[in-house]
């Protein structure tokens, strides 16, 4: 095929593109944020190359994730891009990519685009609506495509979507919606992780909710075999709706490695002091190293049901199931990325709003860990109040993840919404100081050295033992010390550890918890902990009727 062949001659140029954009993205955080963020994303990545989950809401993950990740991502979606332009005979092809990441469908597009034009062969204008969650993925997709222009000009268009419906901006899949009568196709590249091979039942009625949704030519999904779990119950929720699955070939347009990207991307780690780790000593590649797999799922040759109920359609039969729980009643709700939670939380708080009894206001907490959270929940609040006609007054807070909503509905109830880490100073009164994880952390293997060489019981640990790890350390800090609540030194030597790997002997334990004990600095698993304690001896007085 010779728009192919034309491309494959354009490894340089991507090349080159691919290192003005990561490092017009990672230029701005070499002198905002410290060693320890850039190896904590570092270490996300070696994560996701082990075939484990990463995380995506770290600042530096997208100017990481692009240096590394991107090339190898936009490759065997050239090819595809090609062929679909290839068989369709309409004026304007829209793409639906589903966790967007760094966009590397739309440069995919892009090239193609280009090539077409080189050649002189037909190409319908593309659309690339990108759904992407993670603020940090899209900043770096941002600046990776204002590269991609700069060298290729393709004019391609590339919407950072705006659903119908508003409360879903840019996140959750269910809830998108292409209405132009265009052709759409979805695509889901490299959007699974190991950890939803435990909630493949979950990820595939979403998939098939999108593409109903959309009513697609088709559906696209690309992905390493360590999903395969994931990847076979997405099949069968398609076949049970008579959907045609055919596995197709990856096809790579380039190989070898990506020379102006790998000395950038060295160049940057050693601004941020890490030169010599292994992870940045290796090149970038156009290649991927794991095996891959690549589904077309095509649907049936019938019209899908329309929906009339607006809150219906909206949400899933299984999200009707939890919102029609009565509003007093605690409930816990779990699903996978996009399945839409965060939607169902801010329909929950609506409906709080607009049933509070008339004589006895309500005064809501609504928490999570991350501040970028807070804020898009508080600008789809103020969106979902507005659409169900409630009023409310807005407390404005200049401070990130922070937001007051007054006197909401007629029995003037109070919304408070807050970032995690803000609770235990701002109402549970524990006193506020300055925080630093990594002198925590540098603390705690200085610590960690010195107990083993003075003190006779620790003599015997590994040297490369992991109870000698501060990062390890500090996950014991969070997930058991704090997370299950064993913050005195008994209670952590006798809790019951389940899914930690390898158990800790009473020993190790006991060297943990000194280590911790003796750091003078604090981080922020000390506040939260205060917090706990304060709780326990009834020193917090009730101030919400409703959490969550």
């Amino acid at each position: 095929m010779v728009v192919l062949e034309t491309i494959a001659g354009w490894s340089d140029r991507v090349d080159t593109a691919v290192a003005n954009g990561a490092l017009t993205c990672a230029e701005p955080l070499v002198d905002r944020w410290d060693q320890y963020e850039w190896e904590g994303s570092l270490a996300d990545l070696l994560a996701l190359s082990d075939r484990r989950s990463t995380y995506y809401d770290r600042p530096t993950i997208g100017a990481a994730y692009a240096f590394w990740y991107h090339g190898r991502r936009v490759n065997p979606l050239v090819d595809i891009v090609a062929d679909i332009v290839s068989i369709t005979q309409a004026d304007v092809v829209e793409f639906v990519d589903l966790g967007s990441g760094t966009g590397a469908l739309a440069w995919a597009c892009g090239v193609v685009t280009v090539a077409n034009r080189a050649c002189g062969s037909r190409c319908p204008r593309l659309v690339v609506h990108e759904v992407e969650s993670s603020p940090f993925m899209r900043e770096a997709a941002n600046a990776l495509w204002d590269a991609f222009e700069s060298e290729f000009e393709s004019g391609v268009e590339r919407k950072q979507t705006k659903t119908s419906w508003p409360l879903v901006d840019r996140t959750s899949w269910p809830f998108f919606d292409v209405s132009s009568g265009c052709p759409v196709w979805v695509v889901a590249s490299y959007v699974l992780e190991a950890s939803d091979n435990l909630q493949g039942e979950d990820v595939a009625s979403s998939l098939l909710t999108v593409a109903e949704r959309c009513r697609a030519e088709g559906v696209v999904v690309v992905n390493t075999r360590a999903n395969q779990e994931a990847i076979t119950e997405i099949e069968q929720r398609f076949r049970e709706r008579d959907w045609d699955i055919r596995e197709r070939d990856v096809n790579c347009v380039w190989t070898g490695p990506m020379r102006a990207t790998s000395e950038q991307r060295r160049e940057v780690y050693e601004r941020v002091g890490l030169p010599n780790r292994r992870a940045v000593q290796q090149s970038s590649n156009f290649d991927e190293p794991s095996s891959q797999s690549i589904a077309v799922i095509h649907p049936p040759d019938r019209q899908h049901p329309l929906f009339d109920n607006p809150l219906s359609r909206r949400l899933s039969p299984e999200q009707m199931d939890v919102y029609n729980i009565g509003i007093d009643t605690p409930v816990l709700v779990r699903g996978c990325a996009g399945s839409g939670k965060s939607f169902l939380l801010v329909e929950h708080l609506v409906r709080l709003i607009q049933r509070s009894p008339a004589d006895g206001p309500r005064k809501i907490l609504v928490t999570a860990f991350n501040k970028g959270m807070i804020d898009q929940l508080a600008r789809w609040l103020a969106d979902a109040l507005e659409e169900a006609g409630t009023t409310y007054n807005r407390v404005r807070s200049h401070e990130s993840g922070w937001h007051r909503f007054v006197d909401a509905g007629v029995a003037r109830d109070e919304i408070l919404l807050g970032n995690f880490d803000k609770i235990p100073t701002r109402l549970a009164r524990v006193p506020w100081q300055p925080l630093n994880p990594s002198a925590w952390e540098r603390e705690a293997a200085a610590e960690a050295r010195r107990l083993r060489s003075e003190d006779d019981r620790f003599r015997g640990l590994d040297e490369t033992g992991r109870v000698l790890d501060p990062g390890f350390i500090h996950q014991e800090h969070r997930r058991v010390i704090y997370g299950l609540g064993a913050i005195t030194r008994e209670g952590y030597l006798g809790i019951s550890r389940v899914g930690r790997g390898q158990r800790l002997g009473p020993i190790q334990r006991d060297f943990v918890w000194q280590v911790i004990d003796n750091v003078s600095s604090r981080n922020f698993e000390h506040q939260r902990i205060e917090m706990l304690e304060n709780v326990r001896r009834g020193d917090i007085q009730p101030m919400f009727t409703d959490l969550v």
